[in-house]
């Protein structure tokens, strides 16, 4: 299972982003019943900061 995200990284990149998203989104809302728009701002950044990282790692090869 594992080596697929090592073939597809990209993948794995959003995947994590996504989940990790969902759980702070989650806690966020059970504990203050609001979303905040930072913190997916913050997420979207770090995301496609990844996946530049992650691009230009790949172009290397």
């Amino acid at each position: 299972m594992f080596n697929k995200f090592k073939q597809h990284p990209y993948i794995a990149i959003i995947l994590m982003a996504l989940v990790a998203s969902l759980i702070g989104i989650g806690i966020q809302y059970a504990i203050d019943q609001t979303i905040y728009r930072s913190g997916l701002y913050s997420t979207i950044f770090l995301t496609g900061f990844f996946l530049l990282l992650t691009y230009q790692k790949n172009k290397k090869k």
